[in-house]
């Protein structure tokens, strides 16, 4: 009875292992960018309570409360209609060279564009700074130097908005695979009063 106990519980450790290595080899083999899909009118919402700044802003925060880990950068300014058209193009031109997607929204001169989704794997981001310099998604973004003693987190998602008078632009680095769910975190009521730092939400 005792061998057969130990043949089976080998034979569930190999299991165990052999499908952690495929999964490894799967997930290290998976591109490394997608573009986002996210539902319309969840961004239509998210433009009508964009408030309007009255002068250039941008921060970033690392954050860490229940439901959500991750650094958000953002950035809002007033721009004049003409800037505000200039935006429109410039979306609706990089969706053409596949670098996101472009979507009109109501309002005068709105739209929103949501950058690809990023992503990095387990291999990668454990052989960071060991093997090679691939595997930050933030080193990526910005450099090696500005990313020494931030968290490194596995995905990226760029979302910008543009009005008649005002752009906003919010980038954030987290471990959460759902793009509208690392948004809607981001932006959540407890992030707001707990991280003191301007989002977009009024």
């Amino acid at each position: 009875m005792r061998r057969r106990l130990r043949i089976i519980s080998v034979l569930l450790i190999a299991v165990f292992l052999l499908t952690s290595v495929l999964y490894l080899i799967w997930d290290n083999n998976k591109s490394s960018f997608e573009p986002i899909e996210i539902d319309k009118d969840f961004l239509q919402k998210i433009s009508d309570r964009l408030p309007m700044p009255e002068e250039r802003t941008e921060n970033e925060n690392t954050v860490k409360i229940k439901g959500f880990k991750g650094i958000i950068v953002y950035y809002a300014e007033p721009v004049t209609e003409q800037r505000a058209e200039e935006l429109n193009l410039y979306f609706r031109e990089e969706e053409q060279r596949y670098q996101g997607s472009y979507i009109p929204l109501n309002g005068e001169l709105s739209a929103a564009f949501a950058g690809n989704h990023y992503y990095s794997s387990i291999v990668e981001k454990l052989g960071y700074g060991w093997f090679n310099y691939k595997g930050n998604l933030y080193a990526d973004y910005y450099n090696r130097e500005k990313a020494k003693g931030k968290p490194n987190y596995r995905n990226r998602y760029d979302f910008s908005f543009v009005k008649n008078a005002a752009s906003y632009n919010l980038v954030i680095f987290t471990d959460l695979k759902n793009p509208e769910k690392a948004f809607a975190r981001a932006q959540s009521e407890k992030l707001q009063k707990n991280q003191n730092f301007f989002v977009f939400f009024s």
